[in-house]
Parts: C-alpha cells; structure tokens; sequence
C-alpha cells in the first residue's frame, strides 16, 4: 500500500548477510516502470555485499572494544591484587634480611635474597602491566609545562649514577651549559630517560661507561642514551617497540627486565609529537635517541593512548 501511494512502480530487494546469517535488506526503488535490468542487479548486489561486510566489521569492532574494556579491567583488578600481598610478602623478606626477626644463617639468607629478587621481578612485572593498561585505556593525560632541559638530565643522570655504581660502571653526562626550555610532561619524560638508562645499566657489563647526551637541532632538541653493553640482534630491531617482542638478550647482572619498558618509551615520546630511535649492534652496545620538537608538542590535556 505504501508503495502503491509513493508512485513506486519498479523495485529491487538485495538481502544483507553477515557471517552467513540475514541481517538486514537494502531496497531500491523507481516511479518508473520497468527501468531495472540486469547490470542493475549486479551493481546493486555488489552494494549490497559491501554494505554487508562493512555491517560485519562494525559489529566485530564494537566486540572487540568490549572484550579490550573486560581485558583492560580484569587486568587491573587482578594486578592491584596481585601488587597488595606481594609488597606485604617483600617486607617481611626485608625484615628478614636486615636481621629484624632474628639472625640467619649462610643458607637462609641466600634463600630470602632469591626470594626477594622474585618478589622484585613480580611488582616490576605488575607495576609494568598497570602502567600499560592505564595507557592503553587513556586514563594518563598529559601535563605539559615549560621544562628546563638541563635539570631534568641532572635528575636522571643522579639516579643513574647510583645504578651503577652498584654494578661498578660509570655513568657520565655530557650536555651543552646551555640547552632551550621545552615543554613536555616532565614526569612522562623523565619515565621515559630513566627507563633507557636503567636498562643501559642492565644491559652492561661491570667496568663499562654509560653516556647520557642531548643537544638541538632541525627545531628539535634531542637526548641520547649510549652504553658498551651486550648489544641487540640485528633481527630484533624491527620489533624493539612492540608490546608482543621479547628480546633474547637477558641483564648481565640478574636484574629484572620486563621487556615493557620501551613501549611504554614511544608511547611517551609520540605524545609529545616526538619519536625514538636505537641504533645497535650484538657485543658493541646500544644508542637510543628521543627528539621532542622545540614547538608544537605535546597540548595540554591529551591522553596518552
């Protein structure tokens, strides 16, 4: 009856299919008679079959978002788990250590150190994962200020001085007197800089030299982290900023490593509008560089995703 009183008199109906199942129908419709012929049906099939797998690809989207939100909140509720009785067996284990709850002996003191390095490993692990997991979900926002430079490396070069000294390495900046303020989120460029000497440290050998650099150029200011260290495979490069790679050189000292630390570097440094290379070869050491630009970086308020 509509038809008949829209003056439609020439129609064609192509089901839409998803995953084998009807999901819908496209009608096409003319006030002429008879104008429809068969190029006209396979035209319209075809747009029927692309609106089809365009209505399969948002469903699937719209699962996966929901699974990436269950994924997102089941690992959050069960690291927080996780961390609580961990942190609380770790005190003990220290208790013990420093002799608190009563002298050890040669062989008991060897087995609180090897458990308190996995009690390290596993809140690495965890604190690792949370850090990711708030990324992912875009819970971190950025918080740019204008920063100078130069007390940001002293900072981190201070830190990592004390790294290595307990490994018997030295660590030595080498930066101009004066460098250019920037604005960044100073405590996400500093996660960033401490997290490539550390694992510079980590990856090197006792008696070797880390160098912490920076300078400008090209409307860029940039820091360099370079150690003597195991090196990485060449075919490891292409992944070394994947969440999935898992790098086959291990610390030289039995330190922990999660192998999370440099994903968590370029997501810092892409919302900052900058970006991070390494250079390296196996026994010769790393070089990793960060370039943030000295204008248009990183905007108040954007999440870091």
């Amino acid at each position: 009856r509509y038809l008949v009183e829209a003056g439609i008199k020439a129609s064609l109906t192509c089901p839409l299919r998803a995953m084998g199942h009807p999901v819908g129908f496209l009608f096409f419709s003319s006030c002429q008679a008879d104008v429809y012929r068969e190029a006209h049906v396979d035209l319209f099939t075809q747009i029927a079959g692309q609106v089809s797998i365009i209505l399969e690809k948002a469903r699937l989207y719209q699962e996966i978002a929901e699974l990436n939100h269950l994924k997102d909140r089941l690992l959050s509720v069960t690291a927080h788990d996780l961390r609580s009785p961990l942190a609380f067996l770790k005190g003990y284990l220290d208790l013990l250590r420093e002799g608190d709850m009563g002298e050890l002996n040669p062989a008991q003191s060897e087995a609180v150190e090897k458990m308190r390095s996995t009690c390290r490993t596993m809140l690495a692990l965890i604190n690792d994962l949370l850090s990711l997991n708030a990324i992912a979900s875009g819970q971190v926002r950025m918080n740019p200020r204008l920063e100078d430079p130069r007390l940001l490396l002293q900072e981190c070069a201070a830190i990592g001085a004390m790294l290595a000294t307990r490994k018997k390495m030295q660590l030595v900046l080498e930066a101009p007197d004066e460098l250019p303020m920037v604005v960044c989120d100073r405590d996400r460029l500093a996660q960033a800089l401490n997290n490539l000497v550390s694992n510079a440290i980590k990856f090197s050998h006792p008696g070797t030299t880390v160098k912490i650099r920076a300078g400008t150029d090209q409307g860029a200011i940039w820091f360099e982290v370079a150690d003597q260290g195991v090196g990485i495979p060449e075919d490891e490069m292409g992944g070394l900023f994947s969440f999935v790679h898992r790098p086959s050189v291990r610390p030289t000292g039995g330190e922990t490593s999660t192998g999370l630390g440099l994903p968590m570097v370029r997501r810092i440094l892409e919302a900052h509008g900058g970006s991070v290379r390494a250079s390296s070869a196996p026994g010769q050491g790393s070089t990793f560089t960060l370039r943030l630009p000295l204008e248009g970086g990183v905007q108040p308020g954007v999440r870091l995703e």
